[in-house]
């Protein structure tokens, strides 16, 4: 919970403030109305700011769920459950979620899954003991709580242990790359 400052700020003040943080950085509107109160604002000059903020366009739930989605995915490397949890817990709708989920390239999304599956199953391989069930569970249990989709995660599991097999038969293949 934010603090109440001793000299609350003017609404003047806090929208100038809160315009100058919104052009560092996209800022969701559930995010913005908490700080509006810890600087000292009613709630009626916290409504006033955050409607000059919409109507400025300092504040955009649209374009703050694409800027959400697109640093998860190629930062964070989450799936789109993952993300649809945490738009929808930090009070994103619905349409505009649904609308940047559909902005991520499935290409993409695959190599990335594929990519930390293959650094998860290198640690697997590296500790040694288990069977394939094993590691099977284990990198399925990975990969949702990274936030992907069962159907995706599936078919990949079962690529990167085909793949690790492949490298178990091969003693110098390396078929993990660099990753």
């Amino acid at each position: 919970m934010a603090s109440i400052r001793r000299h609350p700020l003017t609404a003047q003040q806090a929208l100038q403030r809160a315009a100058a943080l919104c052009a560092r950085g996209e800022q969701s509107p559930a995010g913005m109305r908490p700080r509006l109160q810890g600087w000292g604002l009613t709630a009626s000059d916290v409504s006033q700011v955050m409607r000059q903020l919409t109507a400025e366009g300092y504040i955009d739930e649209q374009r703050y769920a694409h800027a959400f989605v697109a640093d998860r995915t190629r930062f964070n490397g989450w799936g789109r459950v993952k993300i649809a949890h945490m738009l929808r817990q930090q009070g994103i709708g619905d349409a505009a979620a649904a609308q940047a989920l559909a902005t991520i390239d499935q290409q993409q999304y695959a190599q990335g899954l594929l990519r930390q599956l293959r650094m998860r199953a290198r640690g697997l391989a590296a500790a040694g003991g288990g069977d394939r069930r094993r590691w099977w569970a284990t990198l399925m249990r990975y990969g949702v709580s990274r936030g992907f989709e069962a159907a995706v995660l599936g078919d990949a599991v079962q690529q990167v242990l085909r793949e690790l097999t492949t490298t178990d038969t091969n003693d110098n293949a390396d078929v993990f790359g660099d990753y």
